[in-house]
């Protein structure tokens, strides 16, 4: 993937021409969501970072921005007295992992369902899909964590510029962006519980599967992606800003 800035700052896909990436129209100031832990976030874009390292505040991880997988910091949006305001936070995204919007809902009520389950945690399509870009964009893997898989290591070795030892221990099950919430177990059960035959606890424990915040799908504690981020797992329910 080949990606330029316009003068305006919206990303292109120079494979397209002018055309912003699909679906990805943004830039400075768009509004966006996300799911998080807590239900969907909304945030406003500050910047999209392509060749650089960013980070979020207070005291976050940081993320790398480069070409292929832009980083973008968003300031968290916060419900107060009946209107939205900027919020302290700011966070660190992949584009892949956020929605653009043309605005914030107009009230609190607006976000009734928003603490329902990410859609790729009951969507076996859809999860399938998302986990997809995450093997083409950010070489999520291995296959089987079980193997020795020397080359798979090896590779994201020299990429973090690190032994193989050291780059085995960057896994998603220690990546913040790797959910294991109350909430987000339950949302997992939940769908593997209506495949008949399914223990779904025993299957979610078993195989220390979490959600995965960056690319919005269901991923294993014992494989890795590129867009590993140093501080997790994530396993207390985020709580939105009260009003």
């Amino acid at each position: 993937m080949t990606l330029w800035k316009d003068y305006n700052g919206t990303i292109k896909d120079i494979r397209f021409g002018n055309r912003d990436l699909d679906t990805k129209g943004l830039r400075k100031g768009s509004f966006v969501r996300w799911p998080s832990s807590g239900g969907t976030a909304y945030g406003k874009i500050v910047r999209i970072v392509t060749d650089g390292t960013i980070s979020a505040k207070p005291n976050g991880p940081t993320m790398e921005g480069t070409p292929n997988m832009p980083a973008v910091e968003i300031r968290l949006q916060k419900f107060v007295n009946g209107r939205w305001e900027d919020g302290d936070t700011i966070v660190v995204h992949r584009l892949e992992g956020i929605t653009g919007i043309p605005s914030l809902p107009e009230s609190k009520a607006a976000e009734s369902g928003n603490r329902g389950c990410p859609p790729a945690t009951q969507e076996i399509r859809l999860n399938i899909k998302n986990r997809q870009n995450a093997i083409e964009d950010a070489g999520y893997g291995p296959l089987n964590p079980k193997e020795p898989n020397a080359d798979f290591w090896q590779k994201k070795g020299d990429r973090w510029d690190v032994s193989i030892t050291e780059a085995k221990k960057q896994r998603c099950g220690n990546c913040i962006m790797f959910i294991r919430s109350p909430r987000m177990l339950k949302c997992i059960e939940g769908a593997l519980g209506n495949e008949p035959g399914n223990n779904a606890w025993d299957i979610v424990d078993a195989g220390s599967i979490g959600y995965c915040e960056a690319f919005d799908f269901k991923c294993h504690a014992l494989r890795t992606c590129d867009a590993w981020v140093v501080g997790g797992p994530t396993v207390t329910d985020r709580q939105k800003p009260s009003d």
